[in-house]
């Protein structure tokens, strides 16, 4: 075996000029977060809890049928106060299905205020509604 030789010693590579170190600020106030987007508001819109519910009610008085069922499905996933504000527009659209997706929600709310907006959708005139309606009322009981 032949002996390895000993290796070199390394030398560290400084740099020729001292590293700039950037100036502190001195009044060194903390970023506030950016302000929350507004709220959409209509006319005689209700005053929701949380800006969700205030983007389904835009929906629902939407020109746009399209947008106004899509509004409407999404009523299930609001909860409380603006759930109830939100289906007080809903029994009264126009379109049929989105008062059908109304009437589904209402039958698993056992309140006063559902049971009053199902009687009134048993005379709606459209045969899906009113039926949906009538079991819901018959189902609560």
């Amino acid at each position: 075996m032949t002996p390895i030789p000993p290796a070199a010693p390394v030398q560290p590579a400084w740099p020729d000029k001292p590293i700039a170190v950037p100036p502190a600020k001195e009044t060194a106030l903390p970023e506030l977060p950016p302000a929350p987007p507004p709220r959409p508001s209509l006319p005689g819109m209700p005053n929701f809890a949380k800006s969700r519910a205030a983007d389904l009610y835009v929906k629902l008085c939407s020109d746009n049928v399209d947008e106004q069922r899509a509004g409407s499905r999404d009523i299930a996933f609001i909860l409380g106060e603006d759930q109830m504000l939100l289906l007080n527009k809903a029994v009264t659209m126009a379109d049929e299905s989105i008062r059908i997706n109304a009437v589904k929600i209402l039958s698993r709310k056992k309140t006063p205020d559902a049971k009053a907006h199902l009687e009134k959708l048993t005379s709606d005139h459209n045969e899906t509604v009113r039926s949906l309606a009538e079991k819901a009322l018959v189902m609560l009981k």
